[in-house]
């Protein structure tokens, strides 16, 4: 396995685990879970303990997804699917309700949704369980097709020729993406607040939730962009022999690796760089920053201040404190822009109001 440093894109470190290594995931406080040959580890952010082992074996997972709350891991391989606890490495369920192999996996509130190879099969299923609940036949005529995400309500995923489908009831649904898009897909999808992104055919795309092109960029030469992986703040992709950092909000290129590759052997199928929104959860997802402040009055500190703080980015209050008796106050917000608002009533009744100009930049 590869450790490589996301400032730079430089090589860090080439990590021999004493087996294959066939897909991998690390959680937003950077613990990393690895599938080695046929069980699933657990290891501590630099990569130098093992925490844990699945005790038995787990069927050739290669699939390996953070589920909501990040409290269980979920593997997907050929035509098996397991659970398993995240703190301990205990297998909760392990089912063959797979019909072949594990392409993608979402979550909404109840549920888990699962992304075959077959026939381009979408199967609902209990993550209590393990049962299947419902499943979709796509139809599909090749095997381009690698991507589900269930979002507010909808159910997306990604169709051969540079199409996206959408429903509202777990079906197949219809067409919905802009002329402007024109990506086959070899990734699966990953969303954001904004909408989706997915790569394939040499080129990376960002969608909204209306199907609308934000922005495409083409590689070139052009190559097959086999896997993506998102976080808040960054795009990771890999092609054959070449591993990419990429800016969200435009695809502009922050750095590239040239060397990937393991003895001819490449590193197409996964990346680990951050949990996936569709499978976390939104409350989990994005990165947290502390920020503080102090709030005066006629050069004299304010006690019982009320502090709004608001995400300017979706207009809605990320948390509000109050200052403390030396006028001094602190919040956890999420590592975005945020406004900040001071509202104060004194023992006369007047009220004071200040707000943060130009606003407060939490990154």
């Amino acid at each position: 396995m590869l450790k490589i440093d996301n400032e730079t894109g430089d090589t860090v470190e080439f990590i021999d685990l004493g087996g294959s290594v066939n897909g991998v995931e690390r959680d937003s406080d950077g613990y990393v879970y690895v599938m080695v040959g046929q069980y699933l580890r657990k290891y501590t952010p630099d990569l130098t303990e093992q925490l844990w082992e699945t005790p038995e074996e787990t069927y050739g997972y290669y699939t390996v997804k953070i589920g909501p709350g990040e409290e269980d891991v979920y593997c997907g391989g050929n035509s098996w699917v397991a659970r398993v606890d995240a703190e301990t490495g205990e297998i909760i369920w392990h089912s063959s309700i797979a019909e072949d192999r594990t392409y993608d996996m979402s979550f909404d509130e109840e549920y888990l949704y699962i992304h075959y190879d077959s026939e381009y099969e979408q199967q609902q299923v209990d993550p209590e369980s393990g049962n299947v609940l419902d499943e979709v036949m796509m139809s599909g005529y090749n095997n381009d097709t690698i991507g589900i995400v269930v979002h507010d309500g909808w159910y997306y995923s990604t169709r051969p020729f540079a199409r996206m489908h959408r429903s509202d009831d777990f079906s197949r649904g219809d067409s919905f993406n802009d002329d402007e898009f024109d990506v086959d897909n070899d990734t699966h999808l990953e969303i954001n607040s904004d909408g989706f992104y997915t790569a394939g055919s040499g080129k990376v795309a960002h969608l909204d939730f209306d199907g609308n092109t934000l922005w495409q960029v083409e590689f070139e030469p052009s190559e097959r962009l086999w896997s993506l992986d998102t976080s808040p703040d960054t795009i990771w992709m890999v092609s054959d022999d070449t591993m990419y950092c990429v800016d969200p909000e435009n695809g502009d290129i922050r750095w590239e690796n040239n060397d990937v590759t393991f003895d001819d052997n490449y590193i197409r199928y996964d990346i680990g760089g951050f949990p996936s929104l569709d499978m976390i959860g939104e409350e989990n997802y994005f990165l947290t920053t502390e920020i503080s402040g102090t709030v005066e009055l006629n050069g004299d500190p304010v006690d019982g201040a009320e502090i709004l703080l608001i995400d300017d980015d979706s207009s809605e209050l990320a948390t509000r404190v109050e200052t403390n008796t030396d006028g001094t106050w602190s919040a956890t917000v999420p590592d975005r822009t945020i406004h900040a608002v001071a509202q104060y009533t004194d023992e006369n009744g007047d009220v004071y109001n200040s707000e943060s100009y130009p606003y407060v930049n939490s990154g």
